[in-house]
């Protein structure tokens, strides 16, 4: 099945869906000044599906920098990642780490915030709040 990632299967449209559909009924529901979290489980899958698309992204390229690093951190579930930015890309890592900037907050608040649809405001900031703007300009779609 055609995908623009390596993963070319029929799972990977069914979780893109999945997350897309959650993020826009967000959108939907933000517009009727009714919003609700997303699901906690989806949004940590969402978060993790973030960072597995950015190499494949057509802008992927402009996500890189000269060893940054950002930890994320979910604290209503299990999600953890430390983001390095080098200058070929992002590598990704799912574990603690202290890093330049650390954020904390609930999977949805996490998830809606690396979608811009959620200031920073929403999560506990450790750290270099201008790396972090500089992080979230980067990934924006």
């Amino acid at each position: 099945m055609w995908s623009w990632t390596p993963v070319a299967t029929s799972g990977f449209w069914a979780r893109r869906q999945a997350h897309e559909t959650s993020i826009h009924r967000y959108d939907a529901q933000l517009a009727a000044g009714r919003p609700e979290p997303l699901d906690g489980a989806l949004a940590a899958d969402g978060i993790d599906e973030l960072f597995e698309m950015v190499p494949s992204w057509p802008w992927g390229g402009r996500v890189r920098g000269g060893g940054e690093t950002v930890h994320v951190h979910c604290t209503d579930r299990d999600g953890e990642w430390l983001l390095r930015l080098v200058p070929d890309g992002i590598v990704v890592a799912r574990e603690h780490a202290k890093a330049d900037v650390a954020v904390r907050g609930a999977a949805s608040d996490v998830l809606l915030f690396l979608y811009g649809r959620a200031g920073r405001e929403v999560l506990e900031v450790f750290g270099d709040v201008e790396l972090l703007a500089h992080f979230r300009a980067l990934m924006a779609w």
